[in-house]
């Protein structure tokens, strides 16, 4: 009977702790406005420090809040080249990152995994 408490109180523990985790999505399936937020500065800063062409499609790197993401520019409307795996993220290709926040040239959100 003591093992069994003890198991309950674990499983309440665990619960609340998963609970209480930061999400990168909500309930219904929307990303986080967190993560939205700091792909979207992040595309700004490097717009204001690093004069690029954005239609070509460069990876920014990984999410500042979260490296199991990247943030990853496309074209709007999506082609077939950015399909290609050698425009995607590196981190994202190889496994290193797990999601990625796609944003058009404009830093608009086009999708994200």
């Amino acid at each position: 009977m003591k093992y069994v408490i003890w198991f309950i109180l674990a499983g309440f523990i665990v619960g609340g702790a998963i609970v209480l985790l930061p999400g990168k999505t909500s309930n219904n399936g929307q990303l986080d406005p967190r993560y939205l937020s700091s792909a979207k500065s992040q595309f700004q800063m490097y717009q204001t420090k690093i004069k690029m062409d954005y239609n070509t499609g460069p990876c920014l790197g990984t999410l500042p809040l979260d490296d199991d993401w990247v943030i990853d520019i496309a074209h709007n409307p999506r082609q077939a080249i950015d399909d290609e795996p050698a425009n995607q993220c590196a981190a994202y290709r190889e496994g290193n990152a797990r999601h990625f926040i796609e944003l058009d040239p404009s830093g608009n959100l086009i999708q994200y995994k």
